[in-house]
């Protein structure tokens, strides 16, 4: 008999670099560009880029944590 697992996917908004491996917490902003705590990534400036690589934001990719039900 196969048991079923039941998982709630969370969105940590957290977003992390796909080249260097960077993590943008907007709990945290990004001191070095400026960027207070508290600003979502997807209201950081279209022209801001990775702090340690320099890449754009379309190279990051959305951090996910998942809580499992019994």
């Amino acid at each position: 008999m196969r048991t079923k697992v039941l998982f709630k996917e969370i969105d940590t908004q957290k977003r992390k670099c796909r080249i260097c491996g960077y993590i943008y917490d907007p709990q945290k902003g990004d001191e070095k560009m400026g960027i207070s705590p508290g600003i979502p990534f997807e209201n950081l400036p279209d022209n801001w880029r990775c702090p340690i690589c320099q890449y754009s934001k379309a190279h990051f990719i959305t951090l996910k944590e998942y809580m499992i039900y019994d």
